[in-house]
This record gives C-alpha cells, structure tokens and sequence, in this order.
C-alpha cells in the first residue's frame, strides 16, 4: 500500500470518528443531557473504555439512552477494528518507505489534524450536522412533529433547556404567557424568546409563544417535557 493511500485512508478514519462522536453526542443531548455530560459518555461507549461515573446512571435509567448507547458501543467496535487494520498497514509501509515519504505522512496526518482541531473549536461539524441529526432523532425517538428539548445547563434540581417550537402546546396556544399560567401549572420560567434571528430577552406576561420559535426556559426537566413533548419517556 502507497504512502498516499495511507494518508487517505488515514485521514478519512479521522474524520468519521469524528463526524460519529458529534452525531452521538447530538443525539444524547436530545434525550436531555448537557452537552458535556452527552460528549464525555459518548466518547467513553465509542472508544470502549468502561470508563464509569456516577453520570453513567444517566444513561443506564433510560430505554432510549440505553438504546442509543447500544448503536454507539457497536458503531465504535467497528471503527476501532478498522482502525487497528489500518495502524498495522501504516507501520508495515512505514518501514520501508522513504524517509521523505514518512516525513510527509507525519505533516499530513498532523496538518489535518490541525485542520480538524479548528473547525471544531468553531463548532463547524456541529453547524452542518444539527439540523439534520435533529429531524432524524426527533421522527426516531418521538415519531416525528414533537418539540425538540435541548438541556443547556442543570441547576440544583432545576434545567435551563432550549426548546425547538415545532408543534405549540395546548396550553401556549395562541395565549400569552400570563394567561397560559405555565408558571404556576408547570413551575416553568420563560427566559428568553427567539424568533428568526431575533431574541427576546425580557420576555413578558404579554409575549405569545409561536410555531418554529425557540424558547429558553427554566424548570424540572420533568415539567418541561410535561409541556412540550407529546409523549413522555
């Protein structure tokens, strides 16, 4: 095997560990996970490490997140068998290849990772991946046409989540937010309003929550997918 094919098939490797790792961690942030708790568990189930903390109850309490963390547990086994494959062939080249030759995978291999290391500080993968993996999951888990539930931060016993506004709940529809009640029915706090482009920071009693808007909101997690979600868990 050339040097060339290595370096393709090197950096291809590469780049579907890492488009695999962002789609995963997407994934298990729609099911309620903050971003590094979803990030830290998938990187754990995909190298295979049985890496254990008390977050992993996260995953192991729930159906889907089990079943989730199946799909990923394979997809890594697969990916690491292939990645071995492909060591073994680069040290067999490698050992009889010019020096040059193996000066020039080295700068290859460590240039694209650079590449790769920059892209992903500017959340690129993350920006064309979303939208798609969102849909998907959302017609997976919920059926397709359910709100989406990003969790953003946990505080005490309380959630701070991003909410996709697909379908406007009964309660919400067509109401502003002091005569939904929502506060007192859900325990929820309307933070913020996003329409467009546009964020509504001081939201209040008057505002109307609409279809494709993007709410911020504080409450139990529990409460929040009471609202939103047609169908719980």
């Amino acid at each position: 095997m050339s040097v060339e094919a290595l370096i393709m098939m090197g950096t291809a490797i590469i780049l579907v560990y890492i488009i695999f790792i962002e789609i995963f961690t997407i994934i298990f942030r729609l099911t309620g996970l903050t971003n590094d708790k979803a990030r830290f568990q998938v990187i754990s189930l995909f190298t295979n490490s049985g890496f254990t903390t008390q977050e992993a109850e996260l995953i192991v309490n729930s159906r889907v997140r089990r079943r989730i963390a199946n799909v990923t547990m394979l997809s890594g086994f697969i990916l690491n068998v292939t990645v071995i494959s492909v060591l073994v062939n680069v040290f067999i080249t490698l050992g009889s290849a010019k020096s040059s030759d193996v000066l020039l995978f080295f700068l290859f291999i460590g240039g694209f990772f650079i590449i790769v290391f920059l892209l992903k500080k500017l959340r690129v993968f993350e920006f064309l991946l979303r939208g798609f993996v969102e849909r998907i999951t959302n017609r997976v888990i919920y059926g397709g046409g359910s709100n989406i539930i990003e969790i953003l931060d946990n505080v005490g016993a309380n959630t701070i989540a991003q909410v996709k506004v697909i379908n406007v709940p009964e309660p919400l529809k067509d109401k502003t937010l002091e005569i939904s009640n929502i506060r007192k029915d859900y325990m929820i706090n309307v933070l913020a309003i996003i329409t467009g482009r546009e964020t509504n920071a001081n939201v209040t009693k008057d505002d109307i929550i609409k279809k494709d808007d993007k709410v911020i909101v504080y409450g139990k997690v529990v409460n929040i997918k009471k609202l939103f979600l047609k169908t719980q868990e």
